[in-house]
């Protein structure tokens, strides 16, 4: 009875409570898994899809900065507006490996080692390939997240430029009114 009792919590187990040599193997193969899902390049298509979003970003934020800032020259509002776009490209790129972490453990949490070779096989062959190509719109969630984190990052350095261009752009601040006396 007492060994029946102990089978049945057995199966009840998480696959995530498994021996160490076992989570690490999975990992392995989703890791597998992640990089042959990315053989046609999908996250590079993604981020040059944004080319239009970034040509949009650039003019908005030129905009922005000389509705805030009139006696700003348009020179140095477009600057910093490309500067603006460049973070934005930058954190995006950056932002691709940690979507491939999070797939990867995903898998590795999700699924046992005989559906991850399964997996692995299917998205070797060129159908499976076809196939997610076709069918991307999870991974572009995954994506649009990291984006919009990525987006969140620029932004609040494009303050910090922006503070520093007034902070070079005032060199003589107002004296203190405790020692205007």
């Amino acid at each position: 009875m007492r060994t029946l009792l102990l089978f049945c919590l057995f199966l009840l187990l998480p696959h995530t409570l498994l021996a160490d040599g076992d989570l690490k193997r999975r990992l392995e193969l989703s890791q597998d898994i992640v990089i042959l899902r990315d053989t046609g390049g999908l996250i590079k298509k993604l981020i040059d899809k944004r080319k239009d979003y970034y040509r949009t970003a650039h003019t908005l934020m030129q905009l922005k900065i000389t509705r805030r800032n009139p006696n700003l020259k348009g020179k140095v509002a477009s600057a910093l507006a490309q500067r603006y776009v460049q973070l934005l490209r930058e954190e995006e790129r950056n932002s691709a490996p940690d979507i491939e972490k999070r797939m990867t453990t995903i898998y590795a949490e999700e699924y046992t080692q005989s559906e991850l070779r399964q997996m692995k096989q299917f998205f070797s062959s060129t159908a499976g390939r076809k196939f997610f190509l076709l069918n991307s719109a999870h991974l572009e969630k995954a994506i649009a997240g990291a984006f919009q984190q990525a987006r969140t990052r620029a932004n609040e350095r494009f303050l910090e430029l922006q503070q520093q261009l007034k902070e070079k752009s005032n060199p003589n601040p107002r004296p203190n009114k405790e020692y205007e006396m």
